[in-house]
């Protein structure tokens, strides 16, 4: 107790010197993480009290340190005790989940950090932030920058939810209502009302600021923002709160509030009596997304001189995607709340009443974004959970707008081709994706078993015609859109260069890598039909003839080719944005339909894949004679190349679909792959360490894993993989090493066991792995175990390709023995590698024989590595 509280003034102290506050955070930091197992609950409150209200108080500090020197300009002292709050915060939310037999002690101190934090974040009516111009081009989004902070403030906020929610809620309305006065302002001057003075624009910078603020904090606490593949589930603080207050609300009052929402966004609604506080706060947030959507729109039209806040817009987008994949339309028989949030918020309650104001903002704000790409970003991960659920999908389908916002998408000239290349394919992959779940597929599925007794049998059979409709006008525009650049036209090269032909080229690559990221097997038909149609025109259905497949094969042409995709690749082989966008779209079709589709479409997607590959080598031969050491991005269109031939050399594709048939297969297009890689790699290649890594993993794959068609290649083709498998023995990083150790010890053991089935092959390959042999067992002589050359990899190596030549290597061992002088360190080597093979080891590469080769090789190199010599 003395301790703790003569510790107390350090916070005095830490509050003017950021190195000083970090250290001592840093201090306690690592003094709760050394202990975060202890029974706080055990110690005397007069211990953990002073404590608490020290930790406390520190961070309170810091975060009142960091805004006083965030206004005096100082970023230095700023970051210094940004990161010192940060670390108190961290470590104090461990303490306080371990407390829970003294919870009651830490809400005072808990709720002290979270009015700190929003004073740190906010601003009052009488000090306005200072408008930095630059400041918001600059820097990194507070959503990013500020991440785990806001996510440990949700956390935080959580466990204090009877103080958090009203103070939020407070601050948010009190804030809401002075953005209304303005804008009635604005509303009575119309437009003539004088711009806005310095003074009163910096107060408006100010409110945009604390709006953003807070709905980053209320959406931290009311959501968990999951990723790509996770399920977002209501915070179970959260429900409780809510039902814990069941007594004192009243559902229908939180309906009515809701209901409200139809009112102007410039109106003043007061809450009933009884509402949700939850529901309140979530209403607060939709109404300044209304206001918000009122100013843009007032603003486009020239009737307001005010103009919206980017910054602003990308969050409240961010937090109707977080909260609309969380609470709107879920489904109450699959999760215990309250009577408020069901009423409200599910699908069998007033859940469509948020669905249709959701798509009235997307509807309303989407044609208003296309030139920021950072919101309009924002805006279609919203329309991307409005498709991932399929009770939203379904409903949403039933509404013009939303039906028409997304089949428009997809057309030449639409909002989607202002977005970013990631977001233009999650949006089509997801609305490709919505389609996979047809009400025919529910039946003996318990995820829409809840779902399906929601409609009749009539209103599911309209809900089938109604997706299969909405698929075909989704992809129905594409091959027309295709169609209209004019690629078959003998002067589609003179005008395939100009900017606006090259954006609509990599607009639609990207919306059609959508459609073939979100394939699945209900979508499959139609899916592949749209594929054909556009790498094969001119042939009905995708059918190809025998002798076609196999004049590919030899490296024909289709006959169809100058028309089809495939003809970009020639045209825009010097533009290498545009190739890499056609490059990715077959990379898609590989990795994301050729798994799903038949045997014999399997095999016209090789073929057309195998033409990519032909096509590609024939304009980049001495692409790669000259390269920029310093610039990596001239290699993307080879990474993607390499990532399509990953996806071929996967070992389910390949298993599938290597049967003999007289057609092409799978191993034909990856011997393609092999003559257009090999010839291309050079020293200057490897040295980019993502094109390295990806390189050896597909050649260390091929001699691992198809040792029999590795052996088999042609001469220069295999001379070069096998000069690929010795530099990656060299300092290419260690997985690099290991893999190519793994590739050695398959084609050994192809050697021994497979070897005199195939003699041939056997007779070429068998000097090219007794040269491994020494070079291999050499390394691993003279390196450490415990580096890169360890023994669980490099004696598996040394032991197959031991069993190819045994011979090579007693050839081996007495070369070493004479360059030994001394006689006895002479007879010691001898002995050792005498016992390292032993009689009782058979030669064979099998699991009990490697095992024990290992522990002998083990052995013999702590007895006599000093004797071995660096160089050979």
């Amino acid at each position: 107790d003395s301790h703790t509280s003569s510790s107390l003034p350090l916070s005095e102290d830490c509050a003017r010197n950021g190195v000083t506050a970090l250290a001592y955070a840093s201090v306690v930091s690592q003094f709760i993480n050394a202990h975060h197992n202890a029974s706080w609950a055990n110690f005397d409150e007069s211990l953990v009290k002073p404590f608490a209200g020290f930790i406390s108080q520190f961070a309170c500090r810091s975060a009142q340190s960091a805004k006083a020197s965030e206004q005096a300009g100082d970023s230095e002292s700023a970051a210094l005790f940004q990161e010192s709050f940060d670390k108190l915060l961290e470590c104090w939310l461990m303490w306080l989940s371990t407390l829970s037999k003294i919870h009651t002690l830490m809400l005072t101190e808990s709720v002290a950090i979270f009015e700190a934090y929003l004073a740190w974040h906010l601003t009052s009516p009488s000090q306005p932030r200072v408008v930095d111009d630059e400041v918001d081009e600059l820097d990194e989004d507070d959503r990013v920058q500020y991440e785990d902070q806001l996510c440990s403030m949700g956390t935080l906020t959580r466990a204090i939810l009877p103080t958090s929610v009203p103070l939020l809620t407070q601050l948010l309305e009190e804030r809401l209502r002075r953005w209304v006065d303005v804008c009635q302002r604005c509303e009575q001057g119309g437009a003539a009302m004088a711009p806005l003075d310095r003074e009163a624009e910096a107060s408006l910078h100010s409110l945009y600021d604390d709006l953003h603020w807070l709905t980053l904090v209320i959406g931290n606490m009311l959501c968990y923002d999951c990723g790509p593949g996770e399920t977002p589930v209501q915070p179970k603080p959260v429900r409780e709160y809510s039902m814990s207050l069941q007594d004192q609300v009243s559902p229908q009052a939180s309906c009515t509030y809701v209901a409200s929402l139809r009112e102007p966004a410039t109106t003043v609604v007061a809450c009933p009596d009884g509402t949700d506080p939850i529901i309140r706060l979530m209403v607060g947030i939709m109404r300044v997304a209304d206001l918000q959507r009122y100013v843009n729109v007032q603003s486009r039209k020239g009737t307001s001189f005010l103009q919206p806040s980017p910054q602003l817009s990308r969050s409240l987008f961010w937090y109707m995607r977080c909260w609309c994949a969380t609470y709107v339309m879920y489904d109450v028989e699959s999760l215990e709340t309250s009577a408020s949030f069901s009423s409200s918020l599910a699908v069998q309650g007033e859940g469509k009443t948020h669905l249709d104001w959701l798509v009235g903002q997307l509807t309303d704000e989407l044609p208003l974004w296309t030139s920021d790409a950072d919101v309009l970003e924002d805006m279609v991960g919203l329309l991307s959970v409005l498709t991932e659920c399929p009770i939203r999908f379904h409903l949403a389908m039933e509404m013009p707008d939303f039906w028409h916002l997304t089949v428009s998408s997809v057309q030449s000239g639409s909002w989607l081709c202002c977005a970013s290349e990631n977001a233009r394919v999650s949006l089509v992959a997801a609305l490709v994706s919505s389609c996979s779940s047809p009400p025919s597929m529910w039946s003996g599925s318990p995820v829409f078993f809840s779902l399906k007794k929601l409609f009749s049998e009539e209103e599911l059979l309209q809900i089938e015609v109604r997706m299969n409709n909405f698929l075909a006008e989704v992809l129905g525009p594409l091959s027309e859109r295709f169609a209209r650049l004019g690629v078959g036209s003998p002067d589609f090269s003179k005008w395939c260069q100009g900017i606006s032909i090259r954006q609509e080229v990599t607009s639609l690559m990207s919306i059609l890598c959508g459609v073939f990221t979100g394939v699945s097997t209900a979508t499959l038909p139609t899916v592949f039909s749209l594929f054909t149609s556009l790498a094969l025109p001119g042939h009905a259905d995708g059918a190809v003839s025998s002798a076609e497949l196999l004049a590919v094969a030899n490296g024909a042409s289709f006959g169809s080719e100058p028309s089809s995709i495939l003809s970009l690749i020639k045209h825009y082989s010097d533009t290498p944005d545009v190739l890499v966008s056609v490059l990715e779209l077959f990379e898609t079709v590989a990795s994301r339909m050729l798994p799903l589709v038949s045997q014999d479409n399997a095999t016209v997607t090789y073929a057309v894949l195998l033409r990519v590959m032909q096509l590609y080598s024939g304009c980049n031969l001495g692409k790669y004679a000259s390269i920029d050491k310093d610039n990596e991005e001239q290699l993307d269109d080879l990474m993607v190349f390499l990532h399509l031939f990953d996806h071929l050399t996967s070992r389910d594709i390949l298993s599938d679909f290597s049967e003999g048939n007289g057609q092409i297969e799978g191993v034909d297009v990856v011997l393609c792959g092999l003559n257009i890689i090999l010839p291309l790699i050079s020293r200057d290649l490897l040295q980019f360490p993502k094109f390295c890594e990806e390189y050896f993993r597909i050649i260390t794959y091929l001699a691992e894993f198809h040792s029999d068609k590795v052996v088999e290649l042609p001469d220069v083709l295999f001379q070069a993989m096998i000069k690929s498998l010795e530099l990656g023995l060299e300092d290419y990083g260690q997985s690099v090493l290991k893999s190519c150790l793994e590739g050695l010890a398959s084609l050994g053991e192809w050697l021994v066991m497979k070897g005199s089935k195939h003699p041939e092959q056997a007779t070429r390959l068998k000097p090219i792995l007794e040269h491994f042999l020494q070079v291999v067992f050499h390394k691993v002589l003279t390196n450490p175990t415990d580096g890169a050359w360890d023994l669980n990899t490099s004696s598996e190596a040394v032991f197959n390709l031991l069993c190819c030549s045994p011979a090579a290597y007693q050839n081996f061992v007495e070369r070493l023995a004479t360059q030994q002088t001394d006689a006895t360190n002479r007879m010691r080597l001898l002995s050792a590698f005498k016992e390292l093979t032993p009689d009782t080891l058979q030669l064979i590469p099998v699991h009990s024989n490697r095992q024990a080769f290992r522990r002998y090789l083990q052995t013999m190199l702590e007895n006599v590595r000093d004797l071995i010599p660096d160089q050979q």
